[in-house]
């Protein structure tokens, strides 16, 4: 019976230009090093907390730009580093989806992981109420992804964030979906 041509697969379709695994720690070493060296005076303004939201800044348009592989993993590594230091969830989403954009990684698991690292009891509330926002956008994803586990992770994050925010309301939802992300990964 004939079926007429077939649909290529995404698997047989090229990826991007540029688009692979990230660097292995043997190449990216040395990149560092040369890095820290070149830019010591640029990381010396990132101890402030001001500082850092800057640089983070500067470094994300750079490796916007960036054609080296290496070096725009670097900057992207290093924008994260300095995004969850200042407490930036924006900032932290937005070097997630430019590394994607380059790289095979676990971009919902890097960016709920740098969310979870943020020192929230130094943030004032309006910024823990963007870390919350975010948790429940890293939910829903989790959920369109069927990824359960994440799900659970994002919604206890998101509870734990309104509830030291000082949003009753939100917790309490909050802590609904973290139940029933719980209950359906133990019904699995």
């Amino acid at each position: 019976m004939a079926t007429g041509p077939r649909r290529p697969a995404a698997l047989l379709l090229d990826p991007p230009a540029g688009y692979g695994p990230p660097p292995d720690e043997a190449d990216l070493d040395p990149i560092r090093a040369i890095f820290r060296d070149e830019c010591r005076d640029l990381l010396r303004v990132a101890r402030s907390h001001l500082g850092a939201r800057m640089v983070a800044g500067v470094l994300e348009e750079a490796a916007a730009v960036e054609k080296d592989a290496i070096l725009r993993w670097v900057l992207l590594e290093e924008t994260l580093r300095l995004s969850v230091a200042s407490g930036e969830p924006k900032r932290i989403a937005s070097a997630v989806a430019l590394a994607a954009e380059h790289y095979r990684f676990d971009a919902l698991q890097t960016e709920l992981d740098a969310l979870s690292d943020i020192p929230q009891r130094v943030l004032r509330p309006e910024r823990i109420r963007e870390i919350a926002t975010a948790a429940e956008r890293l939910a829903a994803a989790a959920t369109a992804a069927g990824r359960p586990r994440e799900r659970g992770a994002a919604w206890k994050l998101a509870a734990d964030s309104w509830r030291r925010a000082g949003d009753r309301g939100r917790t309490e939802n909050a802590l609904a979906e973290y139940r029933r992300a719980v209950a359906a990964v133990e019904a699995d």
